[in-house]
């Protein structure tokens, strides 16, 4: 792609990942705010030691679980019927009705089962710890009292950031996701090219290697820098990928694009067994 098409694209890609954002933020703030006023009953009803105890069980509810998995299960069929119809474009073989969401749904639930539940869920809720015991352990140096720490943890701003990066966050790794489902669905070899967002917010790794395309199998080499220079790389499958370390994956807004393989007679290029990593 020229750089004008990669920041068109890029741009259409952000437009529908903001409708998720807008829907999901408030589903994943309950979440949050569910935690903390479970973890706020037991302090005013049996006190600090007692709500510390028992914090595990008291913030393992369903509500973040749910709102992980639904974003999963939108989001990434959403993307997944998107590229897959990219791709068949590319073919000029379209197919109406292909119906594949069933399956993709599928896919994303054993996803979730073996991936999310401890690469999102289980994070998220220690974090939730943490930020607890950071009030806590500043009410007890301040001499607080109950109240004034359950007034510090009913603080609407205590979750809205984290849900609001959070949502950013899983999106773009359900993107991720629904974009590998589809080039696994396809029965032709795909190149996948890097689109930054390429704005103030993009990072300057992740400026390095838009525009960088990857033959099938390949991973992105993601630059990462300490103040202005290159200390290494990362291997990338592509923006959103789950295994990629935090600094290359929140808040990311970049996505990529995929391309069928063609041949020099012009046909396309079998996998021959070959299917995008995990």
């Amino acid at each position: 792609m020229t750089k004008q098409e990669r920041q068109k694209y890029s741009e259409a890609y952000n437009r529908a990942q903001k409708r998720f954002e807008r829907k999901y933020l408030k589903v994943v703030n309950a979440a949050l705010r569910d935690q903390i006023n479970g973890f706020v009953a037991v302090l005013r009803k049996d006190g600090v030691t007692v709500a510390v105890r028992d914090m595990d069980t008291v913030l393992m509810n369903n509500g973040i679980a749910k709102a992980v998995q639904d974003m999963y299960k939108e989001i990434g069929v959403y993307f997944a019927n998107r590229e897959y119809r990219s791709l068949r474009s590319q073919l000029r073989t379209a197919k109406k009705g292909f119906g594949f969401d069933l399956d993709w749904i599928a896919e994303i639930i054993r996803y979730f089962q073996l991936q999310l539940l401890t690469k999102a869920v289980l994070p998220i809720t220690e974090t939730t710890k943490e930020q607890i015991r950071q009030i806590l352990k500043e009410g007890e140096e301040k001499g607080w009292g109950v109240d004034q720490i359950v007034r510090e943890l009913n603080s609407s701003e205590l979750t809205l950031w984290r849900a609001r990066m959070i949502v950013r966050t899983e999106s773009q790794k359900a993107a991720f996701k629904g974009r590998q489902m589809a080039a696994n669905k396809i029965e032709y070899a795909t190149t996948t090219e890097w689109i930054a967002a390429n704005d103030h917010r993009t990072r300057h790794s992740h400026r390095r290697v838009d525009g960088d395309v990857v033959e099938p199998g390949k991973k992105f080499r993601v630059p990462i820098y300490k103040d202005d220079a290159v200390i290494g790389y990362e291997e990338m499958t592509g923006p959103g990928d789950p295994k990629a370390s935090a600094g290359n994956v929140i808040n990311c807004r970049c996505t990529d694009a995929k391309r069928i393989v063609f041949d020099e007679k012009g046909l396309p290029v079998e996998k021959t067994g070959f299917v995008i990593s995990e």
